[in-house]
């Protein structure tokens, strides 16, 4: 949310971002330029379908603006059927959905086993691939000690479904994720029936820095908000909302901090100021200060020496435009008062 009001703002001219941005952000885009048309889909890379782009692509335009979309940088350009087919929003129609029956059968684990991979029985559906939370039951259920746990108390077989539907936002392998998964469910069904505290507290201390690039900042900000899904499963720890107020509190903090870092890794401020009050000032604040260096609404952006003047250099052509605009207004004025 804070990187995309960065944009809405006019802070940043572009935003970079997944195919995600075809799921409904709601956002004053003019253009969706595409780097690639080609994408991992958990299985294998496979090419757009051709109502995925016309999803990405319909995020510009707005309201009776219309926008428009192309390709940039290394991308194989649209052929013509697509762009057509995008344009008068003509596609093939979907064959059927996938679908999983919501009807499962717990009076034992073959039978759990069993529904879930029911059929769907009709035309216009067709059953789902197997996810995370079936791989991770099929992989517990041929464990000996679980077998008979659940075999023993149908309550364990319901604990055993509950915790084997815990999302994996880390995206770490199946069999972590399962460890994982193994380690709630012996917590959860025997003993006091609850995740101990010093599980919990170890889990979160192992979280709780906002230290280092941002890359382990994401990956900790994913491991928090596993933790925070377990926070908010009432029934499974003994201070629920304890929990629950400092892993909201520290994934906001991670959340800050990665925003920090976002910003001043790919953010330049100097560049984006000149560029948006370029476009909207007649009038800059301008001005050579006695050493020569010449500022530009707070940002130096070159030094004058007699009547000669030296731009400051950009990190890039983007930069290189807004000092050479903004010193054009800033020291035109200044020289023909020297001569």
């Amino acid at each position: 949310n804070a990187q995309v009001a960065l944009y809405q703002s006019g802070e940043v001219d572009f935003l970079v971002a997944t195919d995600a941005i075809g799921m409904g952000l709601n956002m004053d885009v003019d253009h969706v330029a595409f780097a690639g048309l080609r994408k991992f889909d958990g299985v294998r890379t496979r090419w757009l379908h051709p109502q995925e782009v016309g999803q990405i692509a319909g995020r510009a335009g707005r309201y009776t603006r219309d926008g428009t979309f192309g390709v940039t940088g290394d991308c194989d350009e649209m052929d013509e059927d697509l762009v057509e087919s995008v344009v008068n929003h003509q596609f093939e129609p979907i064959i059927a959905a996938e679908w999983r029956s919501a009807r499962l059968d717990f009076g034992s684990l073959p039978l759990l086993l069993k529904s879930l991979g029911q059929g769907p029985g009709r035309a216009g559906l067709t059953l789902s691939n197997e996810v995370l939370d079936e791989r991770t039951l099929r992989k517990l259920s041929q464990q000996d000690d679980v077998i008979a746990r659940c075999k023993a108390d149908r309550s364990a077989l319901l604990r055993l479904w509950d915790v084997c539907q815990t999302p994996d936002f880390r995206k770490t392998t199946d069999d972590d994720h399962q460890r994982m998964v193994r380690t709630l469910f012996d917590d959860l069904t025997t003993g006091k029936k609850r995740l101990p505290e010093d599980w919990i507290n170890s889990q979160f201390k192992a979280l709780d820095r906002t230290d280092g690039e941002i890359d382990s900042l994401a990956a900790r900000l994913s491991g928090v908000r596993t933790l925070s899904y377990i926070a908010n499963r009432p029934d499974w720890l003994a201070n629920p909302a304890h929990w629950q107020g400092v892993t909201r509190q520290l994934e906001d903090r991670i959340s800050d901090t990665l925003h920090e870092k976002l910003m001043a890794r790919f953010i330049d401020r100097r560049t984006s100021v000149l560029m948006r009050q370029l476009g909207e000032r007649e009038v800059m604040l301008a001005g050579v200060s006695p050493d020569g260096a010449v500022t530009v609404e707070g940002h130096v952006v070159g030094h004058l020496a007699g009547v000669t003047f030296t731009p400051e250099k950009g990190a890039s052509a983007l930069e290189e435009k807004a000092l050479r605009n903004a010193a054009v207004r800033a020291v035109g004025p200044e020289i023909a008062r020297r001569l």
